[in-house]
């Protein structure tokens, strides 16, 4: 009975070692995720600040260069920004899928131990019922033994 729970725990430390790898895949994933955000999120807020500049500017005299400059930095940020998007689209499938991986490493960590608890259980009823049985041959030989 004891190599049974010696290999449920044997096999619940591999189950926890599995689970806390995902965990930190997924803790990784998730700042990749923020950063890859951040970094779209900045990126926008450039490209806003360059739109309102280029239409406040609109409404006085341009240059041609500075046009043209505003247009060049525009297209870059676009560029960049789609990207980002891209790259936030990959960064959020692969944060839902080592989400994914640690909630099912997480669940077979749970079964395991409810497997384990069930078995001590299991156990501990077996025991108690073999030193009941004990003491009732303890009594019995007793009284024989008194009144026999």
């Amino acid at each position: 009975m004891n190599n049974q729970l010696k290999s449920i725990e044997k096999i619940m430390e591999l189950k926890e070692r599995h689970f806390n790898e995902s965990q930190v895949q997924y803790q990784l994933a998730m700042d990749y995720f923020e950063d890859v955000g951040q970094r779209l999120f900045s990126i926008l807020k450039a490209k806003e600040q360059i739109e309102t500049k280029l239409n406040s500017s609109m409404k006085t005299r341009v240059k041609a260069f500075e046009l043209v400059n505003t247009h060049e930095q525009l297209e870059r940020l676009k560029q960049q920004e789609n990207e980002l998007q891209a790259k936030v689209h990959q960064a959020r499938v692969n944060l839902n899928d080592k989400e994914e991986k640690r909630t099912k490493a997480h669940f077979e960590f749970k079964k395991l131990e409810k497997v384990k608890e069930r078995r001590v259980m299991d156990i501990k009823q077996r025991l108690k019922s073999e030193e009941n049985q004990q003491l009732d041959e303890i009594s019995v030989q007793q009284y024989v033994r008194l009144n026999g």
